[in-house]
């Protein structure tokens, strides 16, 4: 559904968010986002070890990691890779830790479409030839 990013709390490396969503991996397949035009809200984490998922960016930004922003691009759709395609691939393609911070002080509205397998299918690694 839509979102205005009102849902405060408190991010995954202990930041207080007045307006929008703490740091998170999306749990399906792949997530579609539709976003308007807020600069700066949409950030992915750059984890330069290359150790993707399990971590909330406190401790990747300790090892060099950190927050890039995704701005809006007009006509685009954000892309996200979600936890079942890192188990799929085998953690190949990991899953994009990401958050949304508003500072803009302005409503920010996203519509996401979550690609998610039916609840009783199972998730497991894909063997390919040679790794």
């Amino acid at each position: 559904g839509a979102s205005g990013d009102k849902a405060g709390g408190e991010g995954g490396d202990g930041e207080e968010f007045g307006h929008g969503v703490g740091a998170h991996t999306d749990y399906g397949f792949l997530t579609l986002v539709n976003q308007d035009d807020t600069p700066g809200a949409l950030e992915v984490f750059l984890d330069p070890s290359n150790e993707g998922r399990g971590h909330s960016g406190t401790e990747g930004e300790r090892k060099g990691g950190r927050w890039l922003p995704v701005d809006p691009l007009k006509g685009a759709l954000v892309v996200n890779i979600g936890d079942m395609l890192a188990v799929l691939t085998n953690l190949r393609w990991k899953s994009t830790l990401h958050r949304v911070d508003n500072k803009t002080g302005r409503e920010r509205t996203s519509i996401p479409f979550f690609c998610e397998p039916n609840v009783f299918t199972v998730v497991k690694p894909i063997v390919t030839e040679g790794g």
